[in-house]
């Protein structure tokens, strides 16, 4: 029981909670707006932004900064996509990913080896990370992104579901559909780079992309596929942290087969009913 009230599971519960957040604006609006593997990809560029923040702090010595230049290169990478995406149409999202992807992993590739081995270490978590290692500086950084999508997210909701489904209707409406496009994608990149320190970009599959794709299986409307999202993202997280802690698994690892599990289950259950 003293194990629950220690640090690091403290930090590794809030993690959790601010992970479901994130999934939920990440992964359900990459699923709505036909970019289905974008909140997982821009957690990829976060790692190109972690190295330079990384730079950085070698300089300055404010280890915020790390996350600080993760999350920014994230945004700036699913707004790139978001741009190519509305120029040239969605079958451009694999190309706009990809482009946004190379850029952050050769960053990535050029800027590591110009750190020491222990700022090496700090970017690499970015890569395959152990939510039991999340630090406060780290759950001050996720909570101000969570908090921020998510009133953002309520506060366009409306606007959001409108490009998601029909931007031509939207912009019939008279909706400044860029506006509101381009603030889709920023939330996707903010949140998947906070869903990157969680879980790790390696692992960020599981929480980005399945939990939303097991709403979608489940929801009979728009909104249900929100709250089945964080619902189905704090399950893994807290079920695969029992079940790590109890077995003595890696972390990380265990949330994501939890999060697989809950999906082929619900697939499965689905053919069968």
């Amino acid at each position: 029981m003293s194990l629950i009230y220690s640090p690091f599971i403290m930090n590794a519960l809030i993690g959790i909670v601010l992970g479901g957040v994130t999934a939920m604006i990440a992964g359900a609006l990459s699923m709505l707006r036909n970019v289905h593997y974008l909140s997982a990809e821009v957690a990829h560029s976060a790692l190109g932004g972690a190295a330079i923040g990384a730079l950085i702090y070698s300089q300055i010595g404010y280890e915020p900064i790390i996350f600080i230049a993760a999350t920014t290169f994230s945004i700036i990478s699913s707004i790139i996509t978001g741009y190519i995406v509305r120029e040239r149409g969605g079958e451009a999202a694999g190309l706009a990913i990809g482009v946004a992807l190379a850029i952050s992993l050769s960053t990535y590739s050029i800027v590591i080896g110009m750190l020491k081995a222990e700022l090496i270490i700090k970017v690499n978590s970015y890569l395959l990370s152990d939510i039991l290692l999340i630090t406060y500086s780290d759950l001050i950084g996720m909570t101000l992104i969570s908090f921020i999508g998510l009133i953002v997210l309520i506060a366009f909701y409306k606007e959001m579901l409108y490009i998601c489904f029909d931007v031509e209707g939207a912009e019939a409406l008279g909706l400044k559909t860029k506006i509101y496009d381009y603030m889709a994608f920023a939330l996707i990149g903010a949140a998947g780079a906070v869903l990157a320190r969680a879980m790790g970009a390696l692992l960020i599959y599981a929480l980005a992309i399945l939990p939303a794709a097991s709403s979608i299986e489940i929801s009979n409307s728009t909104s249900k596929i929100f709250i089945y999202t964080f619902t189905i993202s704090l399950t893994s997280g807290i079920t695969g942290l029992l079940i790590s802690l109890t077995l003595n698994l890696p972390t990380s690892g265990t949330i994501a087969a939890t999060a697989t599990t809950i999906y082929i289950l619900i697939k499965v259950a689905r053919k069968i009913i």
